[in-house]
């Protein structure tokens, strides 16, 4: 699945102010919770840790780690 900014806005605003995003508990966590419903819960993601990839101070991708299952850190 490909995740637009324009449906996801707090979630890439997250991205381009960050070094990472670490969230133990995705669904309710603020900067990840917006796709909830759409991304997490169908997969069954509950853990993930998204990197963005900078060129020239620009993102031009993200790096996603999701983990189903159990919460982990």
């Amino acid at each position: 699945m490909r995740l637009s900014s324009r449906q996801y806005p707090r979630y890439f605003r997250f991205i381009e102010e960050s070094l990472l995003i670490a969230a133990l508990d995705a669904q309710n966590d603020p900067r990840t919770s917006e796709f909830t419903e759409d991304y997490l819960k169908p997969l069954g993601i509950e853990s993930m840790m998204d990197v963005p990839i900078r060129l020239g101070g620009t993102v031009i991708g993200i790096v996603c780690h999701e983990h189903a299952g159990e919460k982990r850190i």
